[in-house]
């Protein structure tokens, strides 16, 4: 039996045991190196689900991994045998009309790991498809690495907005979806950037990473009107999930505004108000996960203005025998958490 990170019950997290995998057809056997503590994997800590899916205890977390292929089950992916490797954790068929028409987040056929009855990734060896891994680029620790999959996410965001650089953007919620848009966005020349996050350490990352300002959600329409001259966002990213962000987003755009829905509302409903939508004439993008990004995110990350946005975003490493410790930190945002990573190797993943 291998090492895992199971959540027991609400508000319990410890070690458990996976069977080893068994490799099939197009499969490679991965050892995991690291794993993300997930927004999602959040939910499912605190309340038990995500959405309609629900655990059933004892439950595998993890979806944000980076690990190392042990071995492939075809001769045609034999290039990947001893590679380092991040995860796309979407399962998806090739076969039905959204794969094959380049939209394979869609998929009608998808299974996706960590979401019930699937178990996720924190387990010392799993089995994954060979075409769902993508090589890490060396400059990036295991821990930096694990951002990737989340990236992917915030890059397919950017995408559905087709923002043009020197254009105002506003992020609400600065997890790492929301700062991993805004160093994408940076980097793609948008500006002035205003991000809204109500813990202040979470503001002081994202100062950190180019945002131009960075305010708690009651001071964002004065620092809207001022940096929009009144006019609002021509962007806007909802990052945040939550009831007020939502109607913030809708707040705080301009007429014609494009808004990227990215954050989950675990009630299960959005809160736009409806005669300001429709006298703004706002556009509405409903994020599903990643849209062929994480080669593309794999590539940015050769970039050492990329990697170093990355490696700041990891503020927590644990092992895991600590995996309690580890959910209530990232749970309850404790010792200024921002990316909570639990580490499968004995090696320190900040020095490669």
């Amino acid at each position: 039996m291998l090492k895992s990170v199971e959540l027991l019950g609400p508000a319990k997290a410890g070690l458990g045991s996976a069977s080893s995998p068994e490799m099939k057809s197009g499969d490679a056997t991965l050892s995991i190196l690291a794993v993300g503590i997930c927004g999602s994997d959040l939910h499912i800590y605190r309340e038990g689900n995500i959405g309609s899916a629900v655990a059933q205890f004892p439950f595998i977390p993890g979806h944000e991994a980076v690990a190392r292929v042990d071995d492939v089950a075809d001769e045609a992916d034999r290039h990947l045998a001893g590679k380092r490797v991040s995860i796309e954790p979407t399962i998806y068929c090739r076969k039905c009309a959204y794969c094959l028409s380049g939209s394979p987040n869609l998929c009608l056929n998808q299974s996706f790991v960590s979401l019930p009855p699937f178990p996720g990734l924190m387990r010392e060896k799993v089995a994954h498809p060979a075409y769902l891994i993508e090589e890490v680029p060396e400059i990036l620790s295991d821990a930096a690495a694990t951002l990737l999959e989340p990236m992917a996410v915030s890059l397919n965001t950017l995408d559905l907005l087709k923002a043009r650089s020197g254009n105002p953007l506003v992020i609400i919620g600065c997890g790492a979806v929301g700062l991993t848009c805004l160093l994408l966005a940076k980097r793609a020349g948008m500006s002035p950037i205003l991000c809204i996050e109500p813990l202040a350490h979470r503001r002081e990352k994202a100062l950190e990473l180019g945002a131009t300002i960075a305010v708690a959600p009651e001071e964002a329409q004065a620092a809207a009107e001022m940096l929009t001259k009144g006019l609002g966002f021509p962007y806007v990213i909802e990052a945040s999930g939550s009831d007020d962000g939502q109607t913030k987003s809708a707040e705080l755009a301009a007429p014609g505004a494009k808004i990227s829905v990215v954050g989950t509302n675990m009630g299960d409903h959005v809160t736009f108000p409806g005669h300001m939508s429709r006298r703004k004439g706002l556009t509405f993008l409903m994020v599903r996960r990643s849209r062929n990004t994480l080669t593309r995110c794999c590539a940015l990350a050769e970039e050492k203005s990329v990697a170093a946005d990355l490696e700041r975003l990891v503020s927590h490493v644990f092992q895991p025998d600590e995996a309690q410790k580890a959910f209530d930190t990232a749970a309850y945002y404790r010792d200024g958490a921002v990316k909570v990573v639990i580490n499968f190797t004995d090696a320190d993943m900040r020095k490669r």
